[in-house]
């Protein structure tokens, strides 16, 4: 924020301009919630993506799963009321919605060859006459639901040759997102935190000097040194093209190693004011000097909440130690 800038005007617009890009997100693709209810080995829900076309029924109720022959590109016939699957290839998305609706189906969905999945849009007008819905699903979950209903009994295929039961609705967000509303407090705190760290150095107080102390506001950069930045970008673009494989391990380590060392300071410097004891020399490290007390302390939860996101890292509970970090 500028100086003598109304900060609250431009915070205001920037969280609204924030809120509407989040909603144009999850409204730009329309997801599908299929709720697998037989066999045993595939009961649980998983997602996909409806067309461009079709129609997107609120709920549908409990229906049987069908694979489509010659990758649903030709006529055939289906159970009445029931869903045809069937392989993308070979035809537009379209005609695999036609052919489907043609064979009694109400509802197809579409298996990609790689789990990126992207929106079935519809090239022509024909395809605003498509009455039932389409779904685009990933290769994993299509390749599961083929193996279920392959009519060939495979040994060792480890799958029982039962009738796939499922019901597909669109995904509708609670408003009331527990998990967003964290995201969102998490960051506009963050903002106003930033805001007043920023502008400590502006206000009279013991404890704004004691986290921003008055320093010198311009930095003068001689040539030999902004040549050096240059330089040592290139070199360090050029690293990350051809060694970005192994680099992430390091980024990883400069993560954990960074946010940890930033929350140690700034809880020491907490403490280093409030906590008169604190400021008593803890031991001393070579190259490194005095270790304080309000620094070892601070140091324990912010290594745990470091360890913690190395730990969780790949599970659904890491995402509130990075958000932290």
């Amino acid at each position: 924020l500028a100086r003598g800038a109304g900060p609250r005007s431009g915070m205001t617009w920037r969280l609204w301009s924030c809120t509407a890009a989040l909603f144009a997100l999850q409204t730009a693709a329309q997801v599908a919630l299929l709720q697998v209810q037989e066999p045993k080995a595939l009961v649980g829900s998983y997602v996909g993506v409806f067309g461009a076309f079709g129609k997107k029924h609120d709920l549908t109720p409990a229906l049987e799963l069908h694979a489509a022959p010659d990758l649903g590109c030709s006529s055939y016939q289906l159970p009445p009321g029931s869903i045809s699957l069937v392989r993308r290839g070979n035809c537009t998305f379209v005609t695999k919605a036609r052919n489907a609706e043609e064979a009694g189906a109400l509802g197809v969905i579409i298996s990609f060859q790689t789990d990126k999945v992207m929106v079935m849009d519809g090239s022509n007008q024909s395809s605003d006459e498509i009455g039932i819905f389409a779904v685009a699903i990933g290769k994993t979950l299509g390749d599961k639901f083929y193996h279920q209903l392959s009519s060939a009994t495979e040994s060792g295929s480890g799958f029982a040759p039962e009738k796939v039961v499922l019901s597909v609705s669109p995904y509708e967000p609670s408003p009331f997102n527990v998990s967003e509303l964290i995201l969102i407090s998490l960051a506009t705190a963050l903002v106003a935190a930033g805001t007043f760290f920023s502008t400590a150095d502006m206000r009279q107080s013991n404890f704004s000097s004691a986290i921003a102390p008055q320093t010198e506001e311009i930095q003068e950069l001689d040539i030999y040194m902004a040549g050096g930045f240059c330089v040592m970008g290139s070199f360090v673009l050029i690293f990350l093209f051809f060694f970005m494989k192994y680099a992430i391990y390091f980024i990883m380590f400069a993560f954990c190693f960074g946010g940890a060392m930033c929350l140690t300071q700034m809880m020491s410097m907490c403490l280093l004011h409030y906590a008169q004891w604190s400021r008593e020399k803890f031991m001393e490290l070579p190259l490194m000097g005095p270790i304080f007390k309000a620094e070892a302390i601070a140091f324990v939860p912010s290594a745990v909440l470091a360890l913690s996101w190395v730990i969780l890292r790949n599970t659904e509970y890491a995402w509130p130690f990075q958000d932290i970090i």
